[in-house]
C-alpha cells in the first residue's frame, strides 16, 4: 500500500470522508470541527447559564480571559487539521491512507485538540432533539469504529472492508 493513483481531490475525500475518512469512522468530530469554527469566531452561543455573571474587573463575562484562551486553541485546532491535511494531500512520498491503520493515523494526534473543543460543537444540540439524535448517531457511529478497531488496531477500517465486500471499492495494495 504505497502509492495510489487518485486524483488529489479524490485522495482528500478519502481522508476525510471515505473509507479512511477521519469524518466518515468518526462522525462527532464533525461536531468538534464546529466548536472549533464558533470558538474561534466568537460565538459560544446559547442562553446564558443560571449562575452566569459580569465580572467585577473587566466589566465583561466572568470567564472572558479563559474564552479567549480557548479561541486561540480552536484556531490552532483548526490551523492544525488543514495544514494536515493539505499537507499529506499533496504530499508524494505519503500517499498510502497512513498504511495499515484503522484510519487516518497522521491525525491521530490531533484528536485531543478537537475533544477540548468539542463541547463547543455539542452545546447547540441540547436544545435541539434533532440535533441531539444526530449528535448520538454520530457517537455511536464512532464508538463502533473504536470497538472494531479493537480487535486488530493495524488493519483497514470497517468501512474499507465493507466497501470490499460489497464490491464497491478495491483498495490497490
Amino acid at each position: 500500500m504505497n502509492k495510489h493513483p487518485e486524483s488529489y481531490p479524490v485522495y482528500l475525500f478519502h481522508m476525510t470522508f471515505g473509507h479512511h475518512g477521519i469524518f466518515s469512522l468518526t462522525p462527532i468530530f464533525l461536531f468538534a470541527i464546529y466548536g472549533a469554527l464558533r470558538q474561534a469566531l466568537g460565538r459560544p452561543g446559547g442562553a446564558k447559564p443560571e449562575g452566569w455573571h459580569e465580572d467585577e474587573v473587566t466589566g465583561g463575562p466572568a470567564g472572558e480571559g479563559r474564552r479567549g484562551r480557548l479561541g486561540a486553541v480552536a484556531w490552532l485546532t483548526l490551523i492544525l487539521t488543514v495544514v494536515m491535511l493539505a499537507f499529506y494531500t499533496w504530499n508524494p512520498k505519503a500517499r498510502n491512507y497512513g498504511g495499515s491503520t484503522q484510519g487516518l493515523r497522521w491525525l491521530f494526534w490531533v484528536i485531543p485538540f478537537w475533544m477540548v473543543v468539542l463541547p463547543f460543537g455539542l452545546g447547540p444540540s441540547a436544545q435541539r432533539p434533532w440535533l441531539r439524535r444526530l449528535s448520538l448517531v454520530a457517537l455511536l457511529v464512532s464508538a463502533f469504529t473504536v470497538g472494531y478497531a479493537l480487535r486488530s488496531p493495524w488493519s483497514h477500517p470497517w468501512l474499507l472492508d465493507l466497501l470490499e465486500h460489497l464490491n464497491l471499492y478495491t483498495l490497490q495494495r
